[in-house]
């Protein structure tokens, strides 16, 4: 079997990209010094975020899937059932396919409020904003999750891998 880099590691260094990538975005556009703060701050949603989580954690829990989507987490420190690592596998898949429908339920009723107030265009940039936000949000957990399904994909071929050699 190869040797892994824990999921913990990629997640800490797809942090570190990301928060680079950010910032230089933000110096680019926004310049350095103090108006980096500013331009932070514009990029805090709170409502979007919660949106998505709100939609995230109930499906979750009704679904049973709660602890196989903790457990894509942890493989590669521990040692799990091919049944195991399957559930994990689905729990991520499913997590992946909710927070589109999250950013894309938000993203339209940003539109709908966007058309429904287009008379007044003061409204225009503050909920386009929003709608996109929402998209940057669904896109970074996203950006977090890729590599956590194909570790557990990974995993999954390594020990059905190993199982055919020992049969």
């Amino acid at each position: 079997m190869k040797r892994k880099i824990s999921v913990g590691t990629v997640l800490l260094l797809e942090a570190l990209v990301l928060i680079f990538v950010l910032v230089f975005n933000l110096c680019i556009s926004w310049g350095f010094g103090d108006n980096i703060l500013h331009a932070f701050s514009f990029l805090l949603d709170l409502p979007s975020i919660l949106l998505i989580l709100m939609m995230v954690a109930p499906a979750l829990l009704v679904s049973g899937m709660g602890k196989d989507f903790l457990r894509a987490f942890s493989v590669g420190k521990k040692d799990y059932t091919l049944r195991e690592l399957k559930r994990s596998l689905e729990a991520v898949s499913t997590v992946q396919k909710i927070i589109f429908c999250a950013a894309a339920i938000s993203g339209m009723i940003a539109l709908v409020t966007i058309l429904y107030q287009i008379s007044d265009i003061s409204y225009l940039g503050p909920c386009m904003a929003v709608a996109g936000l929402v998209v940057l949000y669904a896109a970074i957990l996203e950006f977090f999750l890729i590599p956590v399904k194909a570790n557990v994909q990974n995993t999954i071929t390594d020990l059905m891998d190993v199982e055919d050699e020992e049969a």
